[in-house]
Parts: structure tokens; C-alpha cells; sequence
């Protein structure tokens, strides 16, 4: 079975959500299609920078391209809740 990617419209709407964490304030926009659908993930961590902010845009990166595939966001979740940093 061969997946098809969705296009990305040149124009998205977004939501924008500040969430305080440990290692600072972590912003994270959701970008979504006409039909309200999500189809890219933008995250970045306050003024972190170096490999967090790095490891952060891979994840960015994987998540939309994941939901340009038809993956859902809950998949995404169910995936990763749970993971955090111990440090």
C-alpha cells in the first residue's frame, strides 16, 4: 500500500500554546489544513538553543511529515506521552 502525501497550502491557520516546563517555556503551533485537519508542528524552547533546540526541530520535522501522511496526532501522543527529561 503506498501512502500519499497531502500538500501543504501555502496559507495555514494556527494555534499557538505556551506550556511551562522544566527547561523553560516550550511554545508549540499547530498549523492546519481547510478542513481543520492538523498538517505541520512547529516547537521551540524558549531561548534554549544548542541540542535541545535541534532534537526539538527533528521531532517538529517527523511529526508534520507524519501528518502530511494521514497520521493522526492522537497517534503522535499515544507514541510519546510518558518521555521526558530526568536531568
Amino acid at each position: 500500500m503506498e501512502l500519499l502525501r497531502k500538500e501543504r497550502p501555502k496559507v495555514l491557520d494556527s494555534v499557538t500554546e505556551r506550556v511551562r516546563t522544566g527547561c523553560g517555556n516550550l511554545y508549540v503551533s499547530i498549523g492546519f489544513e481547510l478542513g481543520g485537519n492538523p498538517i505541520e508542528v512547529h516547537a521551540t524552547l524558549g531561548k534554549s538553543g544548542g541540542c535541545s533546540e535541534s532534537y526539538l526541530d527533528a521531532l517538529n520535522k517527523a511529526i508534520s511529515l507524519g501528518l502530511q501522511y494521514g497520521i493522526s496526532g492522537r497517534e503522535f501522543v499515544e507514541e510519546l506521552i510518558g518521555n521526558e527529561c530526568l536531568s
